[in-house]
């Protein structure tokens, strides 16, 4: 979804899960963990950054489509559950994070 996550922190009555973490580091399994984690909480939404860190080339894939469409496969409701964040320089998308963070994921990477 396109949504900003400023948005999704403003309209979410329910927890908002964000991964600080470039999209390519996500992999199948670990996605996979986080949708589980979503599906046994209600109206969670996710908050996952789209591109990597502007200083470096900005390169948005498909990533972000594919993804969605892989959570509404399997039933979530990812135009209301998953957002992408456009690149920022690090800190001023750590500051957009943590104002709309509830829970931090991470891929342990």
């Amino acid at each position: 979804s396109k949504a900003p996550p400023e948005t999704v922190a403003a309209v979410s009555t329910s927890p908002v899960a964000c991964s600080f973490n470039q999209l390519f580091k996500l992999s199948g399994d670990i996605f996979a963990n986080w949708r589980n984690i979503m599906r046994r909480v209600p109206g969670m939404a996710m908050v996952q950054g789209a591109g990597v860190s502007a200083g470096r080339t900005v390169s948005v894939s498909d990533g972000p489509a594919n993804l969605h469409h892989l959570a509404a496969s399997e039933g979530a409701n990812a135009d209301a559950q998953l957002f992408f964040t456009s690149p920022l320089s690090k800190g001023a998308h750590l500051e957009r994070m943590t104002a709309v963070c509830d829970l931090a994921l991470d891929t342990l990477h």
